[in-house]
C-alpha cells in the first residue's frame, strides 16, 4: 500500500508537494495520506508510521526525503523505524526508490545537502542574494557527480554494462555537468566487465561473390 506524507519544508509547500503527488496516483481525501502544519508536527507523521503494516510492503511516498524529519539524527531514526517495519521510500520529486540500487545514497546524499543549508532548504543558492550565491550556485550545476559516488556506480559489478554505470552516474539532477565512458575510465580505471559484442564486419565485394 502507497502512503503519502507532507509537511511544509522550505522550498516545498505542502500545496507543491500534493501537486506532484498527483502524477503518483495522490487522489486527495481518497488515498491514505497525512499532512502535518507546523503545529502539529511530528504527530501526522507519528500517525501515519503506526498505520504501517509490519512486512507488508508499504511505500512511503514523499516529494523529498527531508520532509520526514528536522535534521539528519531524526531523520536516521525515521529511517530505522522504516526498516523495522519492511517499509520503502519512494522521492517524487526524483522518482528514486530506497529498494533500488544506489538510489537510497543519492537520497540521502540531497537530504544531507538540504540538512546543511538549515533554513535555506532547496533554495537556489544563485538567487539566495548571498555575496558570492551565484557563482557557488553556478559551479554546482556545472559539476559532475562527486567522485566517490560515481565511482561505486562506476565498480558496481551487479550493473551489467559501462553504458548503464554512467547512466546512473549521470542520474542527479544536481550535478548537469555530464561523466562519459572515457572520462570514468581515466579517473577509476578498468571497470572490471567484460567487454561487449563487437558488431559483426559488414560485407565486402569479395565476401558477396562467394
Amino acid at each position: 500500500m502507497r502512503l503519502y506524507y507532507f509537511t511544509d519544508i522550505p522550498g516545498w509547500p505542502i500545496a507543491a508537494q500534493q501537486e506532484l503527488a498527483k502524477r503518483s496516483g495522490y487522489a486527495g481525501d481518497a488515498s491514505p495520506a497525512w499532512a502535518d502544519t507546523k503545529s502539529s508536527y511530528p504527530e501526522q507523521r507519528t500517525r501515519m508510521l503506526r498505520t504501517m503494516r509490519p512486512n507488508q510492503g508499504d511505500e512511503i511516498w514523499v516529494a523529498v526525503l527531508p520532509v520526514l524529519a528536522k535534521n539528519r539524527h531524526e531523520l536516521r531514526a525515521v529511517l530505522a523505524d522504516l526498516a523495522k517495519a519492511g517499509a520503502s521510500i519512494l522521492e517524487g520529486s526524483t522518482g528514486w526508490k530506497s529498494l533500488a540500487p544506489h538510489e537510497p545514497q543519492l537520497m540521502a546524499i540531497n537530504a544531507l545537502d538540504y540538512f546543511a543549508k538549515g533554513s535555506r532548504g532547496f533554495a537556489d543558492p544563485a538567487a539566495s542574494g548571498r555575496k558570492g550565491g551565484k557563482a557557488s550556485g553556478e559551479k554546482a550545476r556545472n559539476a559532475r557527480m562527486p567522485d566517490s559516488l560515481a565511482r561505486a556506480f562506476w565498480l558496481d559489478p551487479t550493473i551489467v554494462s559501462d553504458a548503464d554505470a554512467v547512466t546512473r552516474m549521470n542520474s542527479d539532477p544536481r550535478f548537469h555537468r555530464e561523466w562519459t565512458k572515457i572520462t570514468a575510465y581515466r579517473k577509476f580505471g578498468k571497470s572490471g566487465r567484460p567487454p561487449g559484442r563487437r558488431p559483426l564486419p559488414l560485407p565486402t565485394d569479395e565476401t558477396d561473390a562467394e
